[in-house]
């Protein structure tokens, strides 16, 4: 079987989402004293945005996304509060889609996978949240979701490669030049 080159290889998107009950809901304050304003003086509303909204605005760029980069594959990790999770795909379909990484996600599922998972993962949250919790242990998990999603990605170029490492050729990490270092070589 011949080897793929680099422009036959399926590229993965990977959106980190920040959808925390109590950022939104600050948010949501703001929104309203604003609004309540603008509408005494005649004018519409100018944000800031809504949860509602953000996840309207992330499933209109997801499916044009996949309309236009037919072959890329996508996936969403989320965090609420302190928790973290991939909210698409959902985790069945995610097991399916790393045992075979030619396998297409159904992308008319966006929508609905998108909501589920956001929901489920705002419930979590609101059930672990507690009124003294700390802005570091809402940073840590967001470092945590890019976290997730650098394993994601790694995961997927293994099964994209038949099992084997990404990072198995040693000489990508190599000084490419004298302006950039061997990671950056290598995610080129």
């Amino acid at each position: 079987m011949p080897s793929k080159s680099s422009s036959d290889e399926r590229p993965l998107t990977v959106l980190v989402l920040d959808v925390s009950p109590v950022a939104w809901g600050e948010r949501d304050v703001q929104r309203t004293a604003s609004d309540k304003a603008r509408l005494a003086a005649g004018k519409r509303s100018l944000g800031p945005a809504t949860l509602d909204e953000l996840l309207s605005a992330v499933q209109a760029f997801c499916s044009a996304f996949c309309s236009l980069e037919r072959d890329s594959a996508l996936a969403i990790v989320a965090v609420a509060g302190t928790q973290v999770a991939i909210v698409y795909p959902r985790q069945d379909q995610l097991e399916t889609f790393f045992a075979n990484p030619e396998t297409k996600l159904d992308t008319r599922s966006i929508p609905t996978d998108l909501m589920e998972g956001v929901e489920a993962l705002v419930t979590l949250a609101a059930k672990d949240a507690s009124p003294s919790a700390p802005l570091v242990s809402s940073l840590a998990a967001m470092a945590s979701a890019f976290s997730m999603a650098l394993c994601l990605i790694n995961r997927f170029l293994v099964a994209a490669n038949a099992g084997v490492s990404a990072l198995h050729d040693s000489h990508v990490w190599n000084r490419g030049n004298a302006d950039d270092e061997g990671v950056i070589t290598a995610m080129s």
